[in-house]
């Protein structure tokens, strides 16, 4: 199965490439299996903390975040094929995402809808369809516990 059509699991990762792996390890596996992909550096000078992060780029629909070695957040947008495990796709509506899962609930800060079943997905105001998924480490959830996490 294509990366682009692979099940993103919560809390656990996309196809094979799992949140345990490091950043050297995923460019690895993607060299493996032939997958063209580029890196961006974002220094996060002036943040606290002030962790580096790496972000794997794969087309214009995957983007796999790093904070120094470690990965932490998946994120699918554009032309994704996959599917959460809950079967979530880009493009539906979010009446369709309701009726698979009811936790999801508006975030004012973020401006997209938060599972209790550990995604993020983002609608379209223009569409009304799903325009993008997350999925991401527990320690993401509360910012102490990743700022935490970002430092050992």
């Amino acid at each position: 199965m294509k990366l682009n059509e692979a099940i993103l699991t919560p809390y656990d990762g996309l196809g094979d490439i799992k949140f345990s792996m490091t950043l050297e390890e995923t460019k690895e596996y993607l060299r493996s299996q032939k997958i063209v992909f580029n890196i961006d550096h974002i220094p996060h000078k002036g943040y606290t903390p002030e962790v580096p992060w790496n972000i794997v780029k794969i087309g214009d629909s995957i983007k796999i975040f790093f904070a120094k070695n470690k990965m932490f957040e998946i994120y699918v947008l554009n032309s994704f094929q996959g599917t959460l495990s809950n079967g979530i796709k880009l493009g539906m509506t979010l009446k369709e995402c309701l009726d698979i899962d009811s936790s999801l609930t508006f975030d004012d800060d973020s401006e997209d809808f938060e599972s209790s079943q550990g995604y993020w997905i983002e609608e379209s105001l223009v569409t009304n369809n799903i325009v993008s998924m997350a999925i991401f480490i527990k320690e993401l959830l509360d910012t102490n516990t990743f700022d935490e996490w970002c430092l050992n």
